[in-house]
């Protein structure tokens, strides 16, 4: 994944663990597509129009469950940090989406 035009909304470009993160995802099957997508909340009904990159990381946060033994993702286990930090990069980037469909 090319993790060079990608800017925090402060305009910052991505730190070195946040583009740790994006490797992490992309060996959890996490796939970036090419086109942007809406993404509906459940509870509230808002929707908002994402770019790949935050439908990939929206869905890896929604999709990811719970079993016994932690979180899991297609069937690949998710530790939990890995999940929080997925999160906190969406909210970095894509702060009013963050808080209109997961917060």
């Amino acid at each position: 994944m090319d993790t060079t035009n990608i800017k925090q909304r402060s305009g910052k470009p991505l730190s070195k663990s946040q583009v740790n993160l994006l490797t992490k995802l992309e060996k959890l099957g996490v796939v970036v597509g090419n086109d942007s997508q809406m993404r509906i909340n459940p509870f509230s009904g808002v929707s908002r129009n994402l770019t790949p990159l935050a439908v990939a990381l929206y869905d890896f946060v929604v999709e990811s469950r719970g079993s016994r033994n932690g979180l899991v993702y297609n069937t690949q286990p998710v530790p939990i940090s890995v999940w929080d930090n997925t999160r906190y990069l969406f909210m970095a980037i894509w702060p009013d989406e963050y808080f209109k469909l997961l917060d």
